[in-house]
């Protein structure tokens, strides 16, 4: 019987009041940050198995967060069934509050513990201030899919003035910024596997 969970990725949404307020993948702004909702995607066990899912989160200070009747050792803990199969989600409780950012500026790391080994550790970059209507393509929130030759798309940027850059961008992309727009090149994926940021 394998037992063993491998942890693929770990994805994040901002939450408040049971509500979404950026979905995952989306980035993260002080003025808005609430709940950091966790999304775990997973290659599971021969079958299924319940394990308790530690999580320690660490703000941008290095201080381990807690709360008040919480673990001590640890952030949260979700106990999670596991089940077989490549590609499965496991959602762990969001961690917050509704009213204001418990996080700081900066990077914050998230780690993931399973019968005591740490399985995945990410990090969130919690960015100063609030997005405003920065639009790209007319959207506040877009994905691109390219297919295994690549490609360049170009997007028109709004709302922001000339007053905006680019970040995050995949290893396997380069961006050309212009003042209005950005070009996006995706290289050609020359492995089997698929590949997303």
């Amino acid at each position: 019987n394998n037992s063993k969970i491998k942890v693929v990725r770990v994805d994040f949404a901002n939450q408040a009041n049971g509500k979404v307020l950026n979905s995952y993948g989306d980035p993260f702004y002080f003025d808005e940050t609430r709940r950091l909702a966790t999304r775990m995607t997973y290659d599971g066990p021969s079958s299924s198995v319940t394990k308790t899912v530690r999580t320690k989160i660490f703000n941008s200070d290095g201080t381990m967060m807690t709360y008040t009747g919480g673990p001590t050792d640890c952030t949260m803990t979700d106990d999670v069934t596991f089940n077989p199969g490549k590609g499965n989600y496991a959602y762990l409780s969001a961690f917050g509050n509704d009213t204001s950012s418990p996080y700081s500026v900066g990077t914050v790391r998230y780690e993931v513990w399973i019968d005591g080994e740490c399985v995945n550790t990410s990090y969130i970059t919690i960015h100063p201030g609030s997005p405003g209507a920065l639009l790209v393509d007319g959207q506040s929130s877009l994905t691109l899919n390219f297919d295994a030759d690549g490609g360049t798309r170009t997007l028109s940027v709004s709302g922001a003035g000339s007053d905006w850059s680019t970040w995050g961008i995949p290893s396997f992309c380069s961006v050309n910024k212009g003042s209005t727009s950005f070009t996006l090149t995706c290289k050609a994926n020359t492995s089997y596997d698929s590949r997303s940021d």
